[in-house]
């Protein structure tokens, strides 16, 4: 199998064509089987919309069959309002764009002691801590000849503070068979990609005589493990089956110089990723976690119905040798799906509209420190008094050791009247001030990053500022148009007061509409 090689570029701004994989030193093939056979997918990087109303996320949860909120049309109005937001050391840094040539734009990144790892749809690069590249934008099949001819989809990186450890997990596939990859890569060497390794594994792991693949992956850790989660489905576009989690050992995963080790996993799905309510749980959000030395993995999930909503606190540990999963739903305020989200020169017509979700967590994370985990979504809500926009929905929870007895503390939303608001991505810093980046667009305003922070405490007002506006109204296929499907967030591991944070925005390409996005990154001090 072909092997990583290192590609070193000057320029702060990456195109997305990416030059050819410069030759130079190698070393054995940084590629392991995990101890399974293989199988799964993932989706077409530009998917083809026919219809505004049926939008199909990467695989499209119980809600989405629900109703959506309608409006009246919105009226024309100027756009790329605001300018961006100062940060606190200097992190403020246009990363891997203008991207036209694929849709969603799936953003995410994390910030390490001297390094920054970031990903689109199909694409990593690594940079400085100012944001100048160190590794051109490498395509993410590209890392070994096993891949090749395979689309790839959906990627994730975290930074892991307890090990010093960038981990970038993506999904590749074709049209009857795909993969899960876990890429471990060390912080101090992240753009040599002779010191990264790729763990390689089949998408469905619960061998139960169907045929499925493994959709929108998050990717979660404590101090000794490592957590990938999926939502499985009915190869080529069959239906929601089961949440998938694998659980990996840091001990193998990571500990492992010469990429040669196979890593051992444990896997629940199926009946044992129901939630209590004998429903089937969709998009378990595996959370990162910071402070202490924590060996519990909590996930989260919401347990919703047109009428009621429960959000679900997972917990995982390793009893007796086997992997163990713990559930307990504690009752939320009731969630509708949100209406499509209106950009800068959004009309009547649903092609000039932006999907913002249904309902699913995107992101979790757990402060070991407090003992405070915290999960969010984007539903129907209402800033306003007009009519209702897409907002996030956010949640403080207080797991205990009897995981029954543990609490929801806090329920808030973010938003803003006449403005839509999707795709967020939590984190706390040293002082338990919340953070959440969001994509956010509406009828005078292009899709842009925001983020909203929330004092520690318990009141749930939040303050939020523009990070990188949008500058055309984005239009890269017909229907409604695909965003997200994720932001990322990380506590920074050299300012502990700060945050990073990762998200995309629409890029101005000289005429009314654009295509393309950039993503941007930007470490924030309370706003």
């Amino acid at each position: 199998m072909r092997r990583l090689t290192a590609v070193i570029a000057l320029f702060l701004l990456a195109a997305i064509a990416t030059a050819p994989i410069s030759a130079g030193a190698e070393r054995p093939a940084a590629d392991r089987i995990a101890n399974v056979p293989w199988r799964s997918a993932g989706r077409a990087s530009r998917p083809a919309q026919t219809r505004a109303t049926a939008v199909r996320h990467d695989g499209a949860g119980p809600a989405a069959a629900w109703p959506r909120a309608t409006r009246p049309a919105p009226r024309s109005a100027p756009a790329r309002l605001g300018t961006r937001t100062p940060v606190a050391d200097g992190l403020d840094a246009d990363l891997m764009g203008p991207n036209p040539l694929t849709s969603p734009g799936d953003p995410t990144g994390a910030t390490g002691p001297t390094r920054v790892v970031a990903a689109v749809n199909v694409r990593v690069g690594v940079y400085d801590r100012i944001g100048a590249q160190l590794l051109a934008p490498l395509r993410l099949r590209s890392m070994s000849s096993q891949l090749s001819g395979l689309t790839e989809t959906d990627p994730k990186v975290v930074y892991d503070a307890y090990d010093d450890v960038f981990v970038l997990t993506f999904l590749v596939y074709d049209s009857s068979q795909g993969y899960i990859e876990v890429v471990t890569i060390p912080s101090a060497t992240a753009e040599d990609t002779s010191t990264w390794c790729r763990t390689h594994m089949v998408g469905d792991q619960v061998h139960n005589g169907t045929h499925e693949f493994a959709d929108y992956p998050s990717v979660g850790f404590t101090a000794n493990r490592v957590v990938v989660t999926t939502n499985n489905f009915g190869f080529n576009n069959g239906p929601f089956r089961y949440a998938q989690v694998i659980s990996m050992p840091k001990a193998a995963l990571y500990n492992d110089p010469t990429c040669t080790k196979t890593v051992p996993i444990k896997v629940l799905g199926g009946a044992r990723t129901k939630n209590p309510d004998g429903s089937k749980a969709f998009t378990l959000q595996a959370a990162q976690s910071v402070g202490g030395a924590p060996t519990d993995q909590f996930l989260t999930s919401l347990e919703a119905t047109t009428t009621s909503a429960k959000l679900v606190v997972w917990r995982l540990r390793i009893v007796g040798g086997q992997l163990r999963a713990d559930r307990t739903a504690k009752a939320v305020t009731r969630v509708r799906l949100p209406p499509y989200g209106y950009q800068c020169g959004s009309t009547a017509s649903a092609n000039t509209w932006w999907d913002t979700g249904d309902v699913r967590l995107t992101s979790a994370f757990y402060d070991a420190s407090t003992n405070r985990l915290y999960t969010a979504t984007s539903v129907a809500g209402n800033a306003g008094a007009g009519p209702p926009e897409s907002v996030i929905r956010w949640y403080e929870t207080a797991p205990r050791g009897r995981l029954a007895h543990s609490r929801v503390l806090r329920e808030g939303t973010v938003g803003a009247a006449n403005h839509d608001a999707a795709w967020p991505a939590v984190a706390t810093n040293d002082a338990g001030t919340l953070f959440i980046a969001y994509a956010r667009a509406g009828s005078s305003e292009c899709l842009g990053i925001w983020a909203a922070t929330v004092p520690a405490g318990t009141g749930t007002a939040s303050q939020a500022a523009l990070i990188a506006p949008g500058g055309a109204r984005y239009e890269f296929g017909p229907g409604v148009e695909r965003w997200g499907d994720f932001s990322a967030a990380n506590r920074d591991p050299v300012t502990a007061a700060d945050v990073a944070i990762f998200g995309a925005f629409a890029d101005d390409q000289g005429l009314a509409t654009t295509d393309a996005f950039r993503e941007h990154v930007a470490l924030l001090a309370d706003l």
